[in-house]
């Protein structure tokens, strides 16, 4: 570098000339970049995500856990959902139709009814007053007996422990009260030649032995699953 007072030469980068002692800055200047420090970016790593896995058949989801434990359902749910509350609505209605023009009917040989309702009503409760009776206390018993049903109904619905066992004493009630009532009637129109109290006993018998093999065939079903009713 020369000085640019005296012209002598100095070594690069100097600021004063040694010689003459004028300032070489002007020359020696040089535009510096700042600088600017790097930043280290790391790469973008995606999260580690566990593979989904199909749970085996075995393990039980608490979300949505069997209720029936793997049992076929269709006559409980056919019971709660429909038998029963068509069972308690039937009770209902026959013990009204037996506190007001019950179930009689006069016919002739031919098989013609020629008398019913309220005026055959009245004629068999005047020619055997055990029948009005009969009929009272038989409309008392359906209504117990539509109570029983519901009953049994709600302990199905919830699945209670004493659910089953209801259901088989309203069978049970069911059963013997048609009887008892079929045997008074006939006790009380046997000697009525237009009252054929004897179909009426042997209906209720066939009733029995029906609500028997029912009670037989639903205490197999329900011990079956004694494991879904344990609330």
């Amino acid at each position: 570098m020369n000085c640019p007072n005296c012209g002598a030469e100095n070594p690069a980068m100097q600021n004063y000339c040694q010689f003459c002692g004028q300032p070489l800055a002007a020359q020696n200047t040089q535009p510096q970049q700042p600088y600017q420090q790097q930043s280290y970016q790391q790469p973008y790593q995606q999260p580690y995500q566990q593979p989904y896995q199909q749970p085996y058949p075995y393990q039980q989801n608490i979300y949505a856990a069997d209720p029936y434990h793997g049992h076929p359902m269709k006559w409980y749910k056919f019971l709660v959902y429909f038998a029963l509350i068509a069972s308690a609505i039937a009770n209902l209605s026959s013990a009204i139709m037996h506190f007001t023009i019950g179930q009689y009917s006069i016919t002739n040989s031919a098989g013609k009814t020629i008398l019913s309702g309220e005026d055959a009503r009245d004629f068999f409760y005047a020619a055997a007053p055990g029948l009005k009776t009969a009929d009272i206390a038989y409309g008392i018993s359906l209504i117990l007996s539509a109570g029983l049903v519901l009953l049994a109904w709600w302990y199905l619905f919830k699945k209670k422990v004493n659910g089953p066992k209801y259901y088989y004493y309203s069978y049970i009630f069911g059963a013997v009260t048609s009887i008892g009532y079929s045997i008074w009637v006939y006790l009380a129109a046997k000697d009525i030649s237009s009252f054929d109290a004897l179909s009426i006993l042997s209906g209720a018998i066939g009733t029995a032995v029906i609500s028997i093999i029912m009670i037989a065939v639903n205490v197999t079903y329900f011990n079956k699953r004694k494991d879904v009713f344990v609330n």
